[in-house]
């Protein structure tokens, strides 16, 4: 008895599963971005939050005593557009990290693999949630030196991919 089998040449069970994972990848993104931007105005950690806002509400008093970690003139201006918003600033960050995270990731994917920008777009957005691991790790989405580290791996990586183009 033959049996109706749409899947033997593998090419539509391929386009299916493809399909369904960019829709799986773009779902699971933009749940994981919109939950971080929703619970970012929630909680204060006041042993290193509260560091952190001193430092970049006020840098020029803090100059002397931590020069190794002079991130507070890097955050101060998002700090002054945000009103002082600890939550705007929050947003501001995780926002800045995705989308460096977006930038680096899709122009991997487009010297790596020839497919079309919508796919790339997708898929950047799937591999740039990673970045977004950041926050797990210590909990904070308040603006720090981990994250100005992430954010500046990501600009010189992003750099170095566009230099060599």
């Amino acid at each position: 008895m033959s049996r109706d089998n749409h899947f033997a040449n593998g090419s539509t069970l391929s386009v299916l599963l493809d399909r369904t994972l960019l829709v799986l990848s773009a779902v699971t993104t933009a749940i994981l971005f919109i939950w971080l931007l929703y619970y970012s105005s929630h909680g204060l950690n006041l042993a290193d939050e509260g560091f952190y806002l001193n430092v970049i509400a006020n840098p020029f008093s803090y100059a002397i005593n931590i020069p190794p970690s002079l991130f507070g003139f890097v955050f101060d201006w998002p700090y002054q557009w945000a009103g002082g918003d600890i939550a705007v600033l929050r947003m501001a960050n995780v926002t800045l990290t995705m989308a460096l995270g977006w930038i680096l990731s899709f122009l991997v994917n487009r010297r790596l693999w020839t497919v079309c920008w919508p796919r790339a777009a997708v898929l950047s957005a799937g591999i740039a949630s990673l970045a977004l691991v950041a926050f797990h790790i210590w909990l904070l989405l308040t603006p720090n030196y981990y994250t100005l580290n992430i954010q500046s791996v990501l600009m010189v990586m992003i750099g170095l991919l566009l230099a060599v183009q």
